[in-house]
């Protein structure tokens, strides 16, 4: 969904397409450092109060030793861990994208988990 497409009043958009198009606006994230390089991926990342997931960056065979079925992946989010595996033979920019990618299944879950 495009902020655009959001309906809002009579006077404009609505608060939710404002706070979308906020969202939308972080396209430059990954920041790049003033060489023009990615930074490396964080550690660790809080997802609200007291929710802390852990990422490591491991190798392709590391990956199959922890994905189920022993597939090649390039990411892996372990729930019960809380914890974010990251293939490192990926380009620092596929490691970005697969972190993002793994941190919905990460938001998903633990918002599963809060909700009774």
């Amino acid at each position: 969904m495009v902020a655009n497409e959001l309906v809002g009043s009579e006077n404009g958009p609505s608060q939710e397409a404002g706070k979308l198009q906020e969202v939308l606006k972080a396209e430059d994230v990954p920041k790049r450092v003033g060489n023009g390089k990615l930074h490396k991926l964080p550690r660790a990342i809080w997802l609200g109060i007291g929710v802390r997931v852990k990422v490591k960056i491991v190798t392709p065979a590391f990956m199959k030793t922890v994905s189920p079925g022993g597939h090649e992946l390039d990411g892996l989010w372990d729930e019960a861990n809380q914890l974010i595996y990251v293939d490192k033979t990926l380009t620092l920019e596929e490691q970005w994208e697969t972190l993002r990618h793994e941190l919905l299944h990460a938001i998903i879950d633990i918002d599963h988990l809060e909700r009774p």
